[in-house]
């Protein structure tokens, strides 16, 4: 251990400063394992005011072992005699984890019937879409993975709009403008709507976006999933 101190200075230092400082060093190696300092003084707040002030740190430095010598016992595990295999490392609650994405209790439904309003004002029903299978995008321009997916629906859109295949989006963005704005841009030309209450959407059940939804000419949900949109969904 090594104390010193501001007043073993040989040279001029501030009468109202100071500093007392220990180190401890270890014998073998020569190496700092902990500094503490303390210090006094005073603050300047004005020309004819001082405040004192005091300080105390310490600082303790870990020592890491290089290139230590190891063999193959410590990388050795014997399980318990009660250790069981485990499919997977997700917590168990007590019973069978909730389903995040009510695939199967849409899928093979029919679509709910639903009456929405159009850029006019208009009402509009979602049976009205019925004679031709209907793919639904629901997303906003704040979401990024809603985005990151409109590459893919407008290839689908491109490919299969002469085929029968309707798409149209309905879009949660803080305002109208702003996705009518974002589909413009990017020459996004399928029919959206802005669904500010998110009437279709809760009829839907969604519980998250993007949520692509594809509904057969007979008005049966045939596709359901949440998540950046696969191309084949459409096909």
């Amino acid at each position: 251990m090594v104390r010193a101190s501001s007043e073993d200075s040989t040279g001029s230092h501030n009468k109202d400063y100071r500093a007392d400082v220990t180190y401890w060093i270890g014998k073998q190696d020569l190496v700092f394992r902990k500094i503490r300092s303390i210090s006094d003084g005073s603050m300047m707040v004005s020309k004819n005011l001082h405040l004192p002030s005091h300080s105390e740190t310490t600082e303790t430095y870990s020592v890491a072992e290089i290139d230590p010598a190891t063999t193959a016992e410590i990388f050795r595990f014997t399980p318990p005699a009660d250790a069981k295999e485990v499919a997977t490392l997700e917590p168990d609650f007590g019973g069978p984890p909730p389903s995040l994405h009510p695939k199967a209790p849409m899928v093979g439904q029919m679509a709910p019937e639903v009456t929405f309003a159009g850029a006019d004002g208009k009402k509009i029903e979602l049976s009205s879409y019925r004679g031709k299978p209907v793919l639904i995008d629901f997303w906003a321009t704040w979401c990024g993975p809603c985005l990151l997916s409109m590459p893919a629906l407008s290839r689908v859109y491109s490919e299969t709009r002469d085929k029968g295949l309707q798409v149209i989006g309905f879009d949660q963005s803080t305002a109208a403008d702003n996705a009518a704005v974002y589909l413009k841009h990017h020459h996004y030309g399928w029919t959206n709507y802005h669904d500010e209450e998110k009437v279709v959407y809760k009829a839907l059940k969604g519980d998250g976006i993007p949520l692509m939804v594809l509904i057969d000419s007979q008005g049966k949900i045939v596709y359901y999933d949440f998540g950046v949109m696969r191309e084949n969904c459409g096909r």
